[in-house]
């Protein structure tokens, strides 16, 4: 028995859940610890912008990648991975500014559907909120696939920690410092994770090899965004409801206890997932 014992946890800890578990820890456990600070900081409507931008970001995002990310660790070539991780990029490019324009041009109708009327000076927050997410599915896929699992501990462990520093430090800019903090979070994990990638490479390839490979996994671009935004919807459209119901200071009270509440099972369920 104690053989067996010492064989499962061998094998569990060579599977990378502990390594990537103990980094979400560390960044989760932060952003719960500092919460009942950052109640102390910041306006109730403060954190109900934050769960409009986060809701409608995480919506937006879920299919700013086209489900190219989801295919990344499959590949035996790495010039196939390198032609998924570069349309995947193209994509979030696009995203981006289609975001933008959108929420630039409709930046008085959101603000009103949502009753979040910051929402008309601060509409730029969505966008680079939508770029951050995306971005940081592509470097956690491109990391799987190394089954590079301490990058991704490390990863996840330096969003939390930067996303804590940053909603304290920006508190004297008032509402910006809380909504900024989670997209400088999620930027600051993509660098680093790119920083410790192992033996990264570059090379371009062929018009026709990367049309090759897009039509081989074009099931993905079909199947994948539809999977993960009906996922997400189911997430974040009841938030939104309430902020449009109720207005951002009900929002903000029920997305600060959501937070608190499903961050443990998010802990355990999106490092069993990477």
């Amino acid at each position: 028995m104690p053989a067996e014992r010492s064989g499962f946890v061998q094998r569990a800890w060579q599977s990378g859940l502990p390594r990537i578990l103990s980094g979400s820890v560390i960044g989760q456990g932060a952003v719960l610890a500092v919460s009942p600070l950052l109640t102390r900081l910041y306006q109730p409507a403060a954190f109900g912008l934050l769960a409009v931008v986060t809701g409608v970001s995480a919506v937006v995002g879920a299919v700013a990648t086209l489900g190219l990310e989801r295919a990344v660790p499959l590949p035996r070539s790495g010039t196939a991975a390198r032609v998924l991780v570069t349309s995947a990029c193209i994509a979030v490019a696009v995203s981006g500014v289609v975001t933008t324009l959108l929420t630039f041009g409709y930046r008085r109708e959101l603000g009103t559907a949502l009753s979040a009327p910051a929402l008309v000076g601060l509409w730029w927050m969505i966008p680079v909120a939508v770029v951050a997410i995306a971005l940081q599915r592509i470097v956690a896929a491109v990391l799987t696939r190394r089954r590079d699992h301490g990058a991704l501990g490390a990863r996840n462990a330096l969003q939390g920690v930067v996303q804590v520093v940053a909603s304290v430090a920006l508190a004297p800019a008032g509402v910006i410092g809380l909504v900024i903090a989670p997209s400088a979070g999620r930027i600051a994990a993509s660098i680093g994770g790119l920083g410790w990638m192992r033996r990264p490479t570059f090379r371009l390839v062929s018009c026709r090899v990367g049309r090759l490979v897009l039509g081989r996994f074009r099931r993905f671009i079909w199947a994948a965004p539809l999977s993960a935004l009906l996922n997400v919807s189911g997430q974040q459209l009841p938030t939104l409801m309430i902020a449009s119901s109720e207005g951002v200071v009900v929002a903000g009270f029920v997305g600060l206890a959501v937070r608190v509440l499903a961050a443990p099972v998010g802990v355990l369920t999106d490092a069993v997932g990477q």
